[in-house]
C-alpha cells in the first residue's frame, strides 16, 4: 500500500464505521474532521484524518491529509462537500488509489492485513468511553500518534482490535464526552503538552 502522502504526518486520527452508516452520521463525521484538522484560521499541517468504511469483506479508506489539504472550512456543509467528492470517487474510480480533492485520497478494497500498515511508525492511542485511563487527568504518549476513535457510534469490532493488534495500546476514557469534543481535547493537550 503506497501511502507516501502520510510521510510527514505526526498525528493521525482514525475512525471506522459501516459504509452505509456514513450518511446517517454525516454531521458527526464532518465535525470530527473539522475538530481534528482545523486550528484557528488554518489547517493543522502535521495532522490527518483517516476514515475506514467497512464493506462486506474489505474496507474503503478516505484520507484527509493536513499538509496537502485545501479549502477545508469549519461548516459542516462544505466539509460534507469534500467528503462527498471522496465517496463519489470511491464508487466511480477504477483505480485503487486516487485523489478526490486537494489532500483527500481514497483507497478501495483494502484487506484486513493492509489495515495493519496504517499503524506502522505510530504509537497507538485508543479513545474509548469507559475503559482506560481518564483522558482529562493523563499525559499523552510522545512521538507520532495514531489516535483511534472507539466511541459510539464509531465502534471497533473485536476483529478490528485483533487485526490492528490493539490489546497493548494506550487507552484513554472520555466518559460521556461526544467523540468530536474528545478530538478537540486531545488536540488541545497535544498543542499544550500538559497534564491537566
Amino acid at each position: 500500500m503506497e501511502l507516501d502522502f502520510l510521510e510527514s504526518i505526526f498525528v493521525n486520527f482514525l475512525c471506522i464505521l459501516d459504509h452505509d452508516k456514513i450518511f446517517l452520521n454525516r454531521n458527526l463525521i464532518t465535525r470530527c474532521i473539522a475538530y481534528a484538522l482545523l486550528i484557528s484560521h488554518d489547517i493543522r499541517r502535521d495532522t490527518s484524518m483517516t476514515i475506514l468504511l467497512r464493506a462486506h469483506d474489505a474496507y474503503d479508506v478516505i484520507f484527509l491529509v493536513g499538509n496537502k489539504l485545501r479549502q477545508l472550512r469549519p461548516d459542516e456543509r462544505s466539509t460534507w462537500g469534500i467528503l462527498g467528492k471522496a465517496l463519489k470517487r470511491l464508487n466511480a474510480s477504477k483505480r485503487r488509489l486516487s485523489r478526490a480533492h486537494w489532500g483527500v485520497y481514497t483507497l478501495r478494497d483494502v484487506s484486513s492485513q493492509d489495515i495493519q500498515k496504517l499503524k506502522s511508525d505510530y504509537k497507538c492511542m485508543i479513545i474509548t468511553e469507559h475503559s482506560g485511563k481518564d483522558l482529562l487527568v493523563s499525559s499523552l504518549p510522545k512521538g507520532p500518534l495514531l489516535i483511534i476513535l472507539d466511541v459510539k457510534p464509531l465502534r471497533l469490532s473485536l476483529h478490528e482490535y485483533e487485526i490492528l493488534h490493539l490489546t497493548s495500546s494506550y487507552k484513554y476514557a472520555v466518559g460521556e464526552v461526544p467523540v468530536d469534543c474528545a478530538i478537540s481535547i486531545v488536540n488541545w493537550m497535544l498543542d499544550n503538552r500538559v497534564k491537566i
